[in-house]
């Protein structure tokens, strides 16, 4: 049964892990190479060869600053660039490093129109038919006031 990678994945673990692996090896063979260790590290995680298991991390990490990306522009309010994220396949669902949403990062930042495009694509619904419309008529009451002027005082 292979290991599982770590959480995030990155080239200087993998170089430590072989450098790791070849002072083990040593102990055994001191003739060993590195690429040797590299493709004993690769097999630990179910990969045939060092090649594949750095192919995949590059991908892994590829997709992340992606992910990363997208988060950077819903942190600074660029509704533009989440619109093309979603646009683009991106899951609204996905979480960032600490686990939150742009729906929340946007309701935390206050970024009202980015939180509407978060929880438009998200299909969430917070309000039944109930609470929505009782909030419809809250507003339509407010707008009238505005333009209502109160009576003079006596």
């Amino acid at each position: 049964m292979p290991l599982p990678l770590p959480a995030n994945p990155d080239l200087d673990w993998l170089k430590k892990a072989a450098k790791k692996r070849l002072v083990a090896l040593r102990a055994n063979k001191p003739e060993a190479r590195l690429h040797e260790a590299q493709g004993a590290v690769a097999n630990a995680y179910g990969f045939k060869s060092g090649r594949t298991l750095k192919a995949h991390i590059e991908t892994l990490n590829s997709s992340l600053r992606e992910r990363d990306c997208v988060f950077d522009a819903a942190r600074a309010g660029d509704i533009e660039t989440i619109r093309r994220a979603f646009a683009g396949g991106f899951d609204p669902a996905t979480p960032d490093r600490d686990g939150r949403t742009i729906h929340q990062i946007a309701k935390e930042r206050r970024y009202q129109a980015l939180e509407l495009l978060a929880r438009d694509r998200q299909g969430v619904n917070t309000r039944t038919d109930l609470e929505s419309e009782a909030i419809q008529a809250i507003l339509g009451a407010a707008q009238a006031a505005r333009y209502c002027r109160p009576a003079p005082a006596p």
